[in-house]
């Protein structure tokens, strides 16, 4: 089964992409409007429902434009740091705020001048990483792979 990285969007007017397979996909960011989301994926032949999380990598409103819709009206969980879901519920920009939708990635402090990736979290058959960083907080990178021995 092929792995397929698409950009829906990508750029200071928002940033939202699709990693995933014909069965199922994760979107990292949603930085642009719920039905642009949609259309595109629409466009793609890949139904909402197949997404399976949403991860977000920092706060900034080209990457978080319609998070809310897709945790709290579509049910998608949310991935992020604590300090991120709190930027997303400050953000003039998000109408639909998150509550408990939102799940917290693991995350310890990286050794010195070493990158440190948390232990994974499973999302389908995908393995997500969360590279730890000093500063900002509110700033998180991810590792994703593919696990072949885990089921969809």
């Amino acid at each position: 089964m092929k792995i397929k990285f698409i950009s829906l969007a990508s750029g200071s007017s928002g940033n939202c992409y699709f990693i995933g397979t014909d069965a199922y996909g994760i979107l990292v960011d949603a930085g642009i409007g719920i039905r642009t989301i949609k259309k595109h994926l629409k466009d793609l032949g890949i139904g909402l429902d197949r997404i399976r999380a949403v991860l977000i990598t920092h706060d900034h409103a080209d990457h978080i434009k319609a998070v809310g819709h897709l945790g709290e009206k579509f049910g998608i969980p949310i991935y992020s740091t604590p300090e991120i879901h709190i930027g997303i519920n400050k953000s003039y920009c998000v109408t639909e705020k998150l509550s408990i939708i939102v799940f917290n990635m693991p995350q310890k402090p990286p050794p010195i001048e070493t990158d440190f990736f948390s232990p994974p979290i499973s999302i389908s058959k995908f393995s997500i990483f969360s590279l730890a960083v000093s500063a900002p907080p509110t700033l998180d990178a991810f590792k994703i792979s593919r696990n072949f021995s885990s089921k969809p």
